[in-house]
């Protein structure tokens, strides 16, 4: 029985250490809850005096710790929580909060010399240890500069284990002390052999807000260098394209892909293309999917890459090479199918855009893309648009057989067109007419006005609508507006109203704001009472509503137009331009 007591005793004795901490511990925690409780009603003081209870019982309590820093904060009386601050830290001197507590503080309380005492003091504690370096680098350029800063980070690049970390750091201060050649060199230096700190390193660069290229052209020198490994002249290849450095980006990736496994080698230039488009870098962009192409297997993804090397051939202007890639993608495409009949219409329209074309081989693509695909929904514009090129090129007579057979509203006005080609191009109002089924509104509106001119025209002015139609129909429309200029001045009033109408909307139309504002104008001006004048002001105020500096001017125009003319057609599109220009001022 007396052995029992003996073991029920020593196993008590055992367990009343843990108990007695279980119980501190719930103390403490009551005790955090109470003050918190206080706190928040505003009764400082006695939330001061159960913190120091807290804090007097365990020197160590974080929670008590910082919660006193609130408290003496509120209190007016910061400075007092640096007493605490040394006895935490006497008790756990490697602990990171109390420690950049104190810097903190320090800032505040203007105790710089102090400051400088007590960072180098927390870097001494733990001289291996990359995070004292950071703090206080950071707590001593906001308080005594860069300089002093400098020197932290110098130091901790001498004495840690992860100096590439703080080079980083380095590369940061430098560049905001306004060094970028030194923050160049520093970044460059953080980069491991196998592209460790990489996305560190492309996320700085990618936030940089000005000034990149300073600080990317050396940093691509230095981690593109043939002495470098692979992994960093990757890095290097990314960093060019990120810092607009196309050229270099494309030399530095030629390198990379031929050391890489095809494997890897197709991952680089799969993320390398994306990361192009999404920066607009179209030239890098090309390059990799050319690339990807030459190593393509299956044919699938040639034919995807095919499309997209045409499309980004096109945003770059380099047609030949869209039409060449867009023929590639259709080899592939089975004969017949939808897909192939869409890809070869875009074909043609490429071949027919292109800045020099063999007018014949032009029209045999068309005829190929008949036979196979005679039903075909883009066989109408299709056709108009072969038509309107061999046109432009002098082929009148192949530009006519192109539309023999073809029906639609395009194919329609290009033969309506290409009557106006004649002596008395009056007689071609019937077939604008009857080319308006199908016709898109706004194109339909100008080929009304047209027709309305050519019934009202003499000879003389229905040949200068009629040329300056099509001139700026075949791609000249800078001459039609020349032509219209230099040639009504011979005309009666009502026919130059109209001609100075076409003007204007050519202009407009073609991208050449200047010359259709001046043409409206004097319509505007000499001709008042015309009919087309509504038309001009509203022609004015469209273009003025796109300039700020115009956008008042614009607003004016449009009330004039309404109050003056309240019953004129054209008077519901004023007031809806008038309503979307002043919500537009007000920002509603």
């Amino acid at each position: 029985m007396v052995a029992g007591a003996a073991v029920v005793l020593t196993l008590v004795a055992g367990a009343m250490p843990g108990s007695l901490a279980a119980q501190a511990g719930a103390n403490e925690s009551q005790k955090l809850r109470q003050a918190a409780a206080l706190e928040s009603v505003g009764d400082y003081d006695q939330a001061e005096r159960v913190l120091r209870e807290v804090l007097e019982a365990n020197p160590a309590s974080t929670g008590g710790l910082f919660a006193l820093e609130r408290v003496l904060r509120a209190a007016g009386r910061i400075e007092e929580i640096l007493e605490p601050v040394d006895r935490f830290l006497e008790v756990d001197p490697r602990a990171a909060g109390p420690w950049y507590l104190k810097l903190r503080v320090l800032v505040e309380t203007g105790d710089t010399g102090r400051l400088q005492e007590e960072g180098w003091a927390w870097i001494d504690v733990d001289p291996e240890s990359v995070d004292p370096y950071r703090e206080v680098a950071r707590v001593f350029e906001r308080a005594l500069g860069p300089d002093e800063a400098l020197a932290v980070l110098a130091r901790g690049l001498e004495h840690t284990d992860s100096p590439e970390s703080l080079a980083l750091e380095v590369g940061d201060l430098r560049l905001r002390a306004g060094d970028p050649q030194g923050a160049a060199r520093e970044w460059a230096r953080a980069v491991g052999p196998a592209g460790e700190q990489g996305s560190a390193l492309l996320r700085r660069v990618s936030q940089l807000q000005g000034g990149r290229e300073e600080v990317v052209t050396p940093l691509v020198e230095l981690l593109g260098s043939d002495d470098r490994t692979v992994a960093q002249r990757r890095l290097a290849a990314q960093l060019a394209l990120e810092g607009g450095l196309q050229d270099e980006a494309i030399a530095l990736s030629e390198s990379v892909v031929d050391e890489l496994d095809p494997p890897a080698a197709r991952a680089f230039l799969t993320d390398l293309a994306r990361r192009a488009e999404d920066r607009r870098a179209d030239r890098l962009a090309l390059w990799a999917y050319d690339s990807l192409r030459s190593t393509s297997t299956t044919d699938s993804e040639v034919r995807a890459l095919n499309l997209r090397i045409a499309e980004t051939a096109l945003i770059l202007g380099d047609t030949a090479r869209a039409v060449e890639a867009r023929r590639a993608a259709v080899g592939d495409l089975p004969e017949g199918s939808p897909e192939r009949r869409r890809t070869l219409a875009q074909v043609i329209r490429l071949e027919a855009g292109r800045e020099t074309v063999d007018t014949d081989e032009l029209r045999r693509s068309l005829a190929r893309y008949r036979s196979e695909f005679p039903e075909a929904p883009e066989l109408d514009a299709l056709a108009a648009e072969v038509s309107t090129r061999l046109q432009a090129e002098g082929d009148m007579e192949g530009a006519v057989a192109v539309l023999d057979g073809v029906q639609g509203p395009r194919s329609a006005l290009e033969r309506a067109f290409l009557s106006l080609d004649s002596e008395d191009p009056r007689a071609a109002r019937a077939d604008l007419l009857q080319s308006l089924d199908g016709l898109s509104a706004d194109r339909a509106t100008e080929v009304i006005a047209l027709a309305q001119l050519l019934g009202a025209a003499t000879l003389e002015g229905s040949q200068l609508a009629a040329g300056a139609t099509l001139m700026s129909h075949r791609g000249d429309p800078r001459g039609a507006v020349t032509l219209i200029r230099e040639g009504r001045a011979d005309l009666g009033g009502e026919e130059q109203a109209g001609l100075l109408a076409l003007g204007g909307r050519i202009a407009a139309t073609s991208g050449d704001p200047v010359s259709a504002v001046d043409l409206y104008t004097a319509l505007i001006e000499e001709f008042p009472a015309a009919p087309e004048t509504p038309e001009a002001m509203m022609g004015i105020a469209t273009i003025w509503a796109q300039d700020p500096g115009t956008v008042d001017d614009a607003a004016r125009m449009l009330e004039d137009l309404i109050l003056s003319r309240p019953n004129n057609p054209i008077v519901p599109s004023a007031r809806r331009e008038l309503d979307r220009i002043r919500r537009g001022v007000t920002g509603s």
